[in-house]
């Protein structure tokens, strides 16, 4: 099927096409992913006229959920599949809107009058696998773009043109000037690329990265080779875990990724690595626990020490399962069994608060929960393996004080 019959065979776009009869355009990553074989199912369409109208209309055929962007300019509307549909107002030509767009590959619109439109050498690009910019002023108009390239690049397995390279290190200064939340919304799908590392330690080399994350360029390289480790027993074994998702999009594999991209030596505060990212409070609750476990891991892991590691990653334990793996280069399985032990031991709850109370004939307080973790941590090294082995030691400690 050829790329017309190929877009034409979606019904949303055979309807837009059908109830639009001109000035209508599909642009961008829609048609480059068709291009290069890939499935995209969030829409672009840019046109003159009643555009509010337009997605008011389309919402309502196809059950989607109507969002204002920005009143007059644009529009989209969420689909119970989770795709999206932009409408944005073409302001003069299509010529001219394609000219302010961030890379050669996103800038492609089609029509049924017109056909394929890539007046920038965009086929070319496409077919040489390249991230490419338009003009250089494009990347001031939106320094994100700038992030963006990176992350297109990783996404698609594509190289960046050596004179774009130029541009996104002559830029990265201005990225500050994005939203926190459109540069974290980057930097996650960076990361949740599957081989980031390569392209991680490329943006670390234009000396970008650490325009994101205020750690220096030998900390963010050293880590970024962790990183490279981490993609390495991803590939050597099958961790259905890492496909959970946490929050904001970013799933297991992503998070460990920027958790080890954060390591540093020294305590140093997140608020203070990342003063331009908007992370939600479970990312940065996970991200101070796992920094916590690493601040105790620092030496050789005993049994007990590998408890307190564990105790301090609160729900985060088999993500520094992994992490410990990889920064003592120790076996994965081992940490991840070590992991699975703890978990059990915690939800068994052999003894509980009220029978330590009235064992020791002793009121609620902090006395009670050193106990029961006390407890938690001699079955983990195991040193108690039942209920009155643990009323036992209960019990001698009451005699003792």
């Amino acid at each position: 099927m050829d790329l017309s019959g190929k877009i034409l065979s979606d019904p949303v776009n055979k309807w837009i096409f059908s109830n639009v009869k001109k000035d209508v355009y599909l642009v961008g990553g829609y048609i480059r992913d068709l291009l290069i074989g890939r499935i995209s199912k969030d829409k672009d369409f840019v046109l003159k006229g009643n555009i509010r109208k337009i997605a008011w209309n389309f919402a309502v055929r196809f059950n989607g959920t109507f969002i204002r962007l920005k009143e007059g300019q644009t529009y989209r509307v969420a689909l119970k599949d989770n795709s999206s549909t932009d409408f944005t107002l073409l302001s003069n030509n299509i010529l001219e809107d394609l000219s302010r767009r961030d890379f050669t590959i996103n800038a492609i619109a089609w029509s049924p009058e017109t056909g394929i439109i890539a007046p920038f050498e965009n086929l070319r690009d496409i077919e040489k696998k390249q991230i490419r910019i338009i003009r250089s002023r494009n990347l001031k108009d939106d320094p994100l773009r700038v992030l963006r390239a990176y992350r297109l690049a990783a996404q698609l397995n594509f190289t960046i043109e050596k004179r774009t390279r130029e541009f996104l290190k002559k830029y990265s200064r201005l990225i500050y000037k994005s939203s926190p939340e459109r540069i974290t919304e980057e930097i996650i799908k960076l990361l949740t690329c599957k081989e980031s590392s390569f392209y991680l330690k490329l943006c670390n080399k234009d000396n970008v990265l650490d325009k994101v994350f205020y750690l220096s360029n030998y900390s963010l390289n050293n880590n970024i080779k962790l990183i490279d480790k981490f993609e390495d027993r991803l590939k050597a074994k099958r961790l259905t875990m890492v496909l959970k998702t946490i929050s904001q999009g970013l799933k297991t594999d992503g998070f460990i990724r920027l958790a080890l991209l954060l390591l540093t030596v020294n305590n140093k505060p997140l608020i203070k690595k990342i003063p331009h990212l908007r992370f939600s409070n479970l990312i940065k609750n996970k991200l101070e626990s796992i920094n916590k476990s690493y601040q105790l891991a620092k030496g050789g892991i005993s049994n007990p020490e590998l408890f307190e590691i564990y105790s301090s990653a609160e729900d985060s334990v088999c993500e520094i399962s992994i992490i410990l793996s990889i920064i003592k280069d120790k076996g994965l399985i081992y940490f991840l069994n070590r992991a699975e032990r703890f978990i059990k031991i915690k939800k068994r709850n052999l003894i509980n608060g009220y029978e330590i109370q009235k064992l020791l004939n002793i009121k609620p307080g902090p006395v009670v929960g050193a106990i029961q973790k006390e407890i938690v941590k001699r079955q983990f090294l195991g040193f108690i393996t039942t209920k009155p082995e643990a009323r036992t030691w209960i019990k001698s400690m009451g005699a003792s004080s």
